[in-house]
C-alpha cells in the first residue's frame, strides 16, 4: 500500500493499519505527504489513525491546533472584508475552498487554504479595488494583464503579524476556454447565505460549486490528484441529493464539461468511495469527448503555450489575440519593477528581455 492510500484508506473510515516493520523515516513521509495532499487537518479526526504511531497522531494534532486557531483570526478578518464590501454597494461570493470550507466542512479549519476567493460582478471591479485597499490589502507581485489575468491579488499583513491574500475574480477561470462557464449573474442567481460569516457572505450552489471544483483542479493544476481538492469534490457530490443529480449532469452536458467534470468525480470516487447512482456517473463518461475545448486541459503534460494556444482559439477576433500576445510579452512597467526590483527606470528595459528570454524553455516545459 502506498502512502496516498494509506492516507486516502483513513479519510474514508476505513481501518487503516500502520504497516508492520517500517522505519521511523517512514513517519516522516506520511507526515509530509498529508502535509502536501492538504489533509493533515482532517487526517487528525479520522478514526483510522488512532492505531498509528503516537509521534505521528501528535504531529496530526498539532497541525489541527494550530489550522483552528488561524481559523479564529481568518474568519474575524474575512468577515470584516465582507461586510465592508457589502457597505460599499458589492455583492461578492465566497468561491473555492473558503466557500467549501464554512459550508461543507464539519468544521471550516478541517479544509486549510492560503487566500480568499471572491467573485465580484465586473462592474464593481474599481469599487471592491478601493474597499480592498482601504483595509490596507496591497497588490500582490502577479502578471498583470486585461486577457492574460481575470483576477486581481492582494496581500496584507494582519493585527497578528500572519499574511491574508485575497484574490478577486471577476471570471471563474484565467484560460479562456473556462473563464465565462459561469456568469457572476448566473452564479449569483443560484447563491446561497453563508450565515456563520454574516450577512454579506454568500457562495455559489451545489451544483455550481461541485462543476467549478472540478474545473478548478483541471483549469489551474494539471488534473492534479491532491487529496484535498478530490475530497473537496466528494463532500459537494454527497450534498447534491438524488433529485437535482440529473439537473446537475444536464447542466454539464450543456456547459460541455463533461469529461472535465467525469474526470473529478471518477477520481474523487476512486479515492473516497464518493457515493452517488452509477448512472450519474455513466452519463458523463459517456458523453465525454475530446472535442470538447475543455478536454484538452485533461492530463499533466500541459505547457503555458498550449495554453496561449489554447487562448488564441477561444479569443474572438484578430485584435484579442494579438493583444493577449502583448500582455504576455510586455505586461505593465510596474510588474516589471516590482517583479525585479528595479528602482532605476532604465533598467526595465533590459528586465522585459531577460524576461522574454528566461521565458522561451518555461513556455516549454510540460507541467
Amino acid at each position: 500500500m502506498t502512502v496516498d492510500h494509506l492516507i486516502a484508506s483513513a479519510l474514508r473510515g476505513e481501518s487503516a493499519p500502520w504497516p508492520a516493520r517500517t522505519e521511523a523515516a517512514f513517519e516522516t513521509v506520511v507526515l509530509d505527504t498529508a502535509e502536501n495532499h492538504g489533509v493533515a487537518a482532517l487526517l487528525a479526526i479520522a478514526p483510522g489513525v488512532f492505531s498509528w504511531p503516537s509521534r505521528v497522531r501528535t504531529a496530526l494534532t498539532n497541525v489541527l491546533r494550530i489550522e483552528a486557531a488561524a481559523e479564529t483570526i481568518r474568519r474575524q478578518e474575512l468577515r470584516q472584508l465582507l461586510d465592508e464590501l457589502g457597505a460599499a454597494g458589492t455583492r461578492p461570493l465566497l468561491l473555492k475552498g473558503g466557500h467549501i470550507a464554512y459550508v461543507h466542512y464539519p468544521s471550516p479549519w478541517l479544509r486549510p487554504r492560503l487566500d480568499t476567493d471572491l467573485i465580484i460582478a465586473p462592474g464593481e471591479r474599481l469599487r471592491a479595488d478601493e474597499v480592498v485597499r482601504s483595509l490596507g490589502y496591497r497588490p500582490a507581485t502577479h502578471f498583470a494583464g486585461e486577457l492574460v489575468s481575470h483576477q486581481f491579488q492582494y496581500e496584507r499583513q494582519n493585527r497578528y503579524g500572519f499574511v491574508d491574500h485575497v484574490d478577486l475574480h471577476w471570471k471563474v477561470a484565467n484560460p479562456h476556454v473556462f473563464a465565462d462557464v459561469f456568469s457572476f449573474k448566473e452564479l449569483e442567481s443560484q447563491a446561497g447565505a453563508i450565515d456563520v460569516l454574516g450577512p454579506n457572505a454568500r457562495g455559489p450552489s451545489n451544483a455550481h460549486a461541485l462543476i467549478l471544483a472540478c474545473v478548478h483542479r483541471v483549469a489551474h493544476h494539471h488534473s492534479s490528484d491532491r487529496l484535498i481538492w478530490l475530497y473537496d469534490i466528494h463532500l459537494l457530490a454527497r450534498a447534491i441529493g438524488p433529485e437535482d443529480r440529473e439537473a446537475f449532469v444536464d447542466l454539464v452536458l450543456g456547459k460541455r464539461l463533461s469529461a472535465v467534470c467525469a474526470d473529478g468525480l471518477a477520481q474523487a470516487e476512486a479515492c473516497f468511495g464518493t457515493a452517488g447512482p452509477k448512472r450519474w456517473l455513466d452519463r458523463l463518461q459517456t458523453a465525454s469527448s475530446k472535442t470538447e475545448p475543455t478536454a484538452a486541459f485533461l492530463g499533466t503534460g500541459r505547457t503555458k503555450l498550449d495554453v496561449l494556444r489554447s487562448d488564441l482559439r477561444a479569443l474572438p477576433d484578430w485584435r484579442s489575440k494579438l493583444r493577449i500576445v502583448r500582455e504576455h510579452l510586455f505586461p505593465p512597467v510596474a510588474y516589471i519593477r516590482k517583479a525585479y526590483s528595479l528602482s532605476n527606470p532604465a533598467s526595465v528595459p533590459f528586465a522585459y528581455a531577460f524576461r522574454i528570454a528566461k521565458g522561451v524553455g518555461k513556455w516549454s516545459r510540460r507541467g
